[in-house]
């Protein structure tokens, strides 16, 4: 058997594995990340209380709003990378920037869970606007990553980096105002 023959099987078999579980680990996934927010805020308590504590909470938004957008963001970038993921084309290039997006985006990911203990429980607005930072700069990555294959993708992680440069732009406030 040749090559390409060999490539087609492989495809092929591995796109009969991810149907029958891809639901299952879409599902495990998204539970996986709720779970770790929820605990991060359990651990780390109310934002509010600990922006009183160090005098920053005139500059952070309403407590609905920022639950609201947070909500939103997480729910589009994983609808996002669910789209990427879940994509059956079997060419090796597609592959490639699919896995390396990923790797990108779950970077993304463990830095932004990251942040929110860093800026509320241990009061480190410096360090939290480096890490915002960081998510900006991998969200760029990933975006031009999936640029000419998965567009719609890009356009939500562009978006994302302008929400995340008016997060910078607070953490900065935050750095100042304190």
């Amino acid at each position: 058997m040749n090559m390409k023959k060999q490539w087609a099987l492989w495809c092929r078999r591995m796109r009969c594995a991810m149907n029958e579980c891809s639901a299952v680990a879409l599902l495990i996934g998204a539970g996986a990340l709720m779970l770790c927010g929820v605990i991060v805020r359990g651990v780390c308590g109310s934002p509010y209380q600990s922006g009183m504590m160090m005098h920053f909470g005139r500059v952070i938004p309403p407590v609905w709003l920022m639950t609201l957008l947070w909500m939103i963001w997480y729910a589009l970038l994983g609808g996002a990378f669910a789209r990427v993921m879940s994509d059956r084309r079997c060419d090796g290039y597609t592959e490639a920037v699919k896995y390396r997006g990923g790797m990108t985006y779950l970077a993304m990911l463990f830095l932004g869970f990251l942040w929110y203990p860093v800026f509320f429980c241990a009061a480190r607005p410096f360090l939290g606007a480096l890490i915002v930072l960081g998510v900006l700069i991998l969200c760029i990555l990933t975006a031009l990553r999936y640029v000419k294959l998965f567009r719609g993708v890009a356009v939500i992680l562009f978006c994302h980096a302008v929400f995340l440069t008016w997060m910078l732009i607070l953490n900065i406030a935050v750095v100042f105002c304190g």
